[in-house]
This record gives structure tokens, C-alpha cells and sequence, in this order.
């Protein structure tokens, strides 16, 4: 029987898992995100719940278990456009469709707010996760930056319509 993906929107009430799921997917991929983990567990609640009031955060459920977590938010200097950030599923939850139904509930907020596109940033050299967005649609860009906490590490953008 296939497994069942519960995903939630998340609040300011939900701030500690989004906390224990963000800091957890940079001890487990510190090479995938712009951010480092000191960084981020030294931020306060108050912090991480003004977090949960931009954009949109979507937590992914396994029964009881947060095993993942995307983040939507609005490009200032594009509202047509989502940018996704964020995206991590636990190492025992993937090849699992989390990842997929992720997308797809940041796809569906994305478009309630009138974005025509959806834009993300993925390490180069992270195959796993380039693979899971081209299945979702996503096609490379043109765009190439390096990765702000790791700076000798390239990161390419992509995007998908929505």
C-alpha cells in the first residue's frame, strides 16, 4: 500500500517542527541551502515565526512524523513569480513521493496568489534533487551563482511554468 503524504500549511504555531526540520535538513545537506546551521539555530521563536508569516511554508507528514518541508514565497521584484526554497525531505522519506506532493501544494498556493512561474536555485552538483525537479517540470536556466554558504560551490536556477 502506498505510503500517505499529509502536508500542512504551516503557522507561527507550528514554528518548533519547522525549526526541528530546518535544522535537520542542514545537518543532513549543509552543501544545498543559502543558509549555514549556526545561523539558523541561533534565530529566536519570534524569529522563526515571522518566517511563517512570508510566503507560504508546507510541511510534509508521514503518520505522526514531519519528514519534510518546502518554502513559497513572492519575488519582490516579480510577483508573477514564486521563488521555492528550502525543499528537504529526511533521507528515510525519500523516493517516497514526499518531494513530488511538496511541489505540488507550493504549485497550488502559487497559483491562488497569481504567479505564472515557479523559480529555484539548486546546488550544481546535487543530482538527486535536479532529478526530482525535472520530473516535476522544472528546466534549467541560464543562471548560475554561487552558493552563499558555500561560495565555492555553483548553484543554477530553474524554473517551471504554472
Amino acid at each position: 500500500m502506498p505510503d500517505v503524504i499529509d502536508v500542512r500549511p504551516a503557522s507561527p504555531e507550528d514554528w518548533e517542527t519547522v525549526r526541528t526540520l530546518r535544522l535537520a535538513a542542514l545537518v543532513d545537506a549543509p552543501n544545498a541551502f543559502a543558509a549555514a546551521y549556526d545561523a539558523e539555530a541561533a534565530l529566536t521563536q519570534a524569529q522563526w515565526c515571522e518566517r511563517l508569516t512570508a510566503g507560504r511554508t508546507v510541511t510534509a507528514w508521514l503518520g505522526v512524523e514531519p519528514v519534510g518541508l518546502v518554502v513559497g514565497f513572492v519575488d519582490q521584484s516579480d510577483s508573477g513569480t514564486v521563488e521555492l526554497v528550502a525543499m528537504w525531505v529526511a533521507p528515510a522519506s525519500r523516493c517516497r513521493g514526499v518531494g513530488e506532493v511538496l511541489l505540488r501544494a507550493v504549485e497550488t498556493w502559487a497559483c491562488e496568489a497569481g504567479a505564472r512561474r515557479l523559480h529555484l536555485w539548486v546546488t550544481e552538483s546535487n543530482l538527486a534533487a535536479r532529478r526530482l525537479y525535472e520530473r516535476c517540470g522544472f528546466l534549467a536556466t541560464d543562471e548560475h551563482q554561487p552558493l552563499p554558504s558555500a561560495p565555492e560551490l555553483a548553484e543554477i536556477g530553474m524554473e517551471r511554468s504554472v
